[in-house]
């Protein structure tokens, strides 16, 4: 009887950490789509590709805060969702360029 309750205290302990784990990589992820669109969108916008080292800062604060904020907004989401989310923004955020080159 005690094997088992390890065990499921174990699969319990495992099961949080690859959540927590999982939760760590895509909200990276997040925060560096957010940092892409948003380089690739100044560099349109001031129609510059090579922009100062100041901009680059710039953009990884607040892409940072903007990861930061879907975080929030996710958190209590199921895993699933929140990879679904996470595939959906990187898709957009390299499809952005493209976007923006013709118009």
């Amino acid at each position: 009887m005690e094997q088992t309750d390890t065990k499921k205290i174990d699969s319990t302990q495992s099961e949080a950490q690859r959540v927590q784990m999982w939760s760590m990589a895509l909200s990276l992820l997040n925060a560096s789509a957010f940092f892409s669109a948003l380089t690739k969108s100044a560099e349109h916008y001031l129609e510059n590709d090579r922009l100062p080292l100041s901009y680059f800062f710039l953009m990884g604060l607040i892409g940072a805060a903007l990861g930061w904020g879907l975080d929030r907004l996710i958190k209590k989401k199921s895993l699933k969702f929140k990879k679904i989310v996470t595939v959906a923004l990187t898709v957009i955020s390299m499809g952005l360029p493209l976007v923006i080159r013709h118009f």
